[in-house]
């Protein structure tokens, strides 16, 4: 069997993703998120954007601390883009390693937005963890599309057909 390409990969990644978020209440935002995220990332950088998706999509825990909320679109989309950043042969795949803590008492929900914090991997890491996501995030984009519903009801316009 040949090996898949790291774009089959992410083409792959990006359709379960897609489908898994079809099935849930925020099906229609999480479109429109998908459409609008790669724009924060190349206005604010890649941590910024994260660290936006982080306020918008956690919840507080009983123990009260926050961790990612996959029932929100912006918490699902966070860890959509951590887990692939994190998995083996990626920029950030020694953030993986461990338990929910770090040995130091970090979160593991937030384990890649830790890394880019600490800029323990460095900026040739964090560059292509940046030009990564993107890559990935065009195929979130072309599969919602196909995908997911609009937010807004079809709107016909009464002309030519």
């Amino acid at each position: 069997m040949p090996v898949e390409d790291r774009d089959q990969q992410r083409a792959g990644y990006a359709w379960t993703k897609i489908n898994d978020a079809a099935a849930q209440k925020f099906a229609d935002r999480y479109k429109e998120l998908v459409r609008k995220f790669p724009a924060y990332i190349l206005t604010n950088g890649l941590g910024q954007a994260l660290a936006f998706l982080v306020a918008k999509g956690s919840q507080t825990l009983g123990d009260k601390r926050s961790c990612p909320n996959e029932q929100k679109a912006h918490g699902a989309l966070y860890l959509h883009i951590q887990e692939w950043l994190c998995q083996e042969g990626m920029a950030y795949a020694d953030a993986v390693a461990g338990e929910m803590r770090d040995p130091d008492g970090g979160n593991r929900d937030f384990r890649l937005m830790e890394r880019i914090v600490r800029q323990e991997q460095g900026s040739l890491s964090y560059r292509q963890a940046t030009m990564e996501t993107l890559a990935l995030l065009q195929w979130f984009k072309r599969f919602a599309e196909a995908v997911l519903p609009d937010d807004k009801p079809f709107e016909t316009t009464g002309g030519g057909q």
